[in-house]
């Protein structure tokens, strides 16, 4: 949670006055002796040669005060679809006391390639996380009037991570068994979480391109995008911190503390208190900004690391600035008209926030509805990529679903119902052609609503990863495959659908069920 600011006296305040109130009266006999002591300029010299002086100071006075004054020079700002631009001052004002919302409003989306955005902090030594004030002086929530304004809001979660604790051995147990986990996909995790463990870099970082860096690094299918190390270094993370590794507990503390080092380090200070995530890759950087804040939030969230608080808000924040003002959405560059496959994963990291006791401002969630809303299909029960006539896809089906799940859509809802009818009669996309963007994506929303749909899904699901998990030689604990409508073997390589595999096989205890008794109603209050 954020710190109230404290009180500071005023300069103009009481204790001001009490100070200079002993000395008024010398000050008041004083002022009139020299008033007193000026009056011979007007006594004694020719009124014209008083204009003339005057008049001179003045101009000499202008001038100066014109050369002080310094020139706004123009920057290019993206706004609408990529590549079109708009000229504006560059001194874009985002007042920290003034209301967050209503100043995103005014905001024209920035130029990602802008050399401007500085790093936040430099990161620590590995494993002190704890020791980080990570931009304490730009980012203070309260003091962005947040809380007052009443257009954020903090999900009302007890400390120490309530939602994420599944993930502890403890987690991992019956109730994992009981949702469809056992030995064999614990044990294709563990194997599939040292093959990713041996491929960090000694930066903390990963690469899709899994054949850069010391050691071995032998194994084939490499992905293509080698300049996206934010992406890569969160999704591999994620599959760390879905089973309960963190920088504090687990076999992988240092790993996990070197990524998130990493992470930190390359957060980018936008404004006064938005940080961001970006990958030099233009069609990248929105979906790594998504992942990665997904990481942050997760990690602040399971551990309470007062270290990483602000880097999440900073994080958490910037989505919001990003958002399509417009339409609801989120594309590659901030305030673009926005795509369901990038929107997903910010509204995934929102979540996180949420269940992380952060801060996530309701304009957001609110847009994000409108958004969600443009893209569906079939009375809202199938999901399109793009609003407009694009038909919907099994993909961005099950990613709209997901989202509606988390924006409060009860079990019983006609739609969600409609929808995961659809999800589980059509089973997992498995095979020669296995896509695990949808399997990983279907794979929740089945989990989470539960029922005979799920326990069919999952079985052919769980049976089929572990069967396709390479078993010897450099793969052993890898994943590789070429899915049809999964674009991400191609661009992501071993790297991309081991995680996404890993993931896939922590759905049993990665979250608790939404739907469960005790479960919070209204978890993206819009109101």
């Amino acid at each position: 949670m954020s710190q109230k600011p404290s009180d500071r006296p005023s300069s103009d305040g009481p204790l001001a006055s009490a100070a200079n109130a002993e000395n008024n009266t010398d000050n008041a006999v004083e002022g009139i002796e020299e008033e007193s002591r000026n009056l011979w300029l007007f006594q004694y010299v020719p009124s014209w040669l008083t204009s003339f002086v005057m008049h001179v100071t003045i101009i000499l006075l202008l001038t100066l005060v014109t050369n002080l004054v310094p020139t706004k020079e123009p920057v290019n700002l993206v706004a609408g679809d990529a590549g079109e631009s708009v000229e504006t001052d560059s001194d874009i004002n985002m007042d920290p006391l003034g209301d967050f919302n209503e100043t995103l409003e005014k905001q024209s989306a920035i130029d990602v390639s802008q050399p401007s955005l500085v790093p936040i902090t430099d990161a620590p030594e590995i494993g002190s996380i704890s020791d980080l004030n990570v931009a304490s002086d730009i980012l203070n929530t309260a003091e962005m009037g947040m809380e007052a304004s009443g257009n954020a809001f903090s999900a009302a979660l007890p400390s120490g991570g309530n939602e994420f604790s599944g993930r502890s051995d403890a987690g991992r147990g019956a109730k994992a068994r009981n949702a469809g986990a056992n030995d064999a996909t614990e044990g294709a995790v563990a194997l599939g979480l040292k093959w990713l463990a041996n491929h960090q870099l000694p930066d903390g970082s990963w690469n899709f391109n899994h054949q850069v860096g010391p050691g071995d690094r032998s194994s084939p299918n490499p992905g293509q995008f080698d300049d996206c190390p934010i992406a890569a270094t969160s999704m591999c993370l994620m599959a760390f911190l879905g089973n309960g590794q963190t920088h504090r507990e687990g076999d992988y503390k240092e790993l996990v503390g070197k990524g998130l080092n990493y992470l930190v380090k390359n957060q980018r200070r936008v404004n006064e208190t938005c940080g961001s995530l970006l990958d030099s890759d233009g069609r990248s950087s929105m979906y790594a900004h998504g992942l990665a804040t997904i990481v942050l939030c997760e990690a602040y969230g399971m551990t309470k690391d007062t270290g990483l608080h602000d880097p999440a808000q900073a994080a958490i924040n910037y989505i919001a600035f990003a958002q399509d003002p417009t339409g609801g959405g989120w594309r590659y560059r901030p305030k673009e008209t926005g795509d369901l496959s990038v929107a997903g994963w910010q509204l995934m990291a929102l979540k996180s926030g949420l269940m992380s006791d952060l801060e996530v401002s309701r304009i957001t969630t609110k847009r994000s509805v409108k958004f969600l809303d443009a893209v569906s299909h079939a009375s809202s029960s199938k999901y399109g990529y793009r609003a407009g006539n694009q038909d919907s896809s099994p993909n961005m089906t099950a990613v709209g679903l997901l989202c509606r799940m988390y924006m409060g859509w009860k079990h019983d809802h006609p739609a969600l119902r409609k929808g995961v009818e659809y999800l589980a009669k059509r089973g997992p996309e498995i095979g020669d052609s296995t896509n695990m963007y949808y399997n990983y994506y279907a794979a929740q929303v089945l989990r989470q609503y539960g029922g005979d749909g799920w326990t069919e899904w999952n079985k052919l699901m769980r049976d089929h990863l572990v069967k396709e998990l390479s078993r010897e030689g450099v793969t052993k604990g890898s994943w590789y495959f070429k899915g049809g409508a999964d674009y991400g073997p191609e661009a992501g390589g071993r790297i991309y659908c081991t995680a996404m595999a890993v993931m896939t096989l922590e759905v049993y205890y990665r979250f608790l069920p939404i739907y469960r008794d005790a479960a919070m109603e209204e978890e993206f209050p819009l109101d």
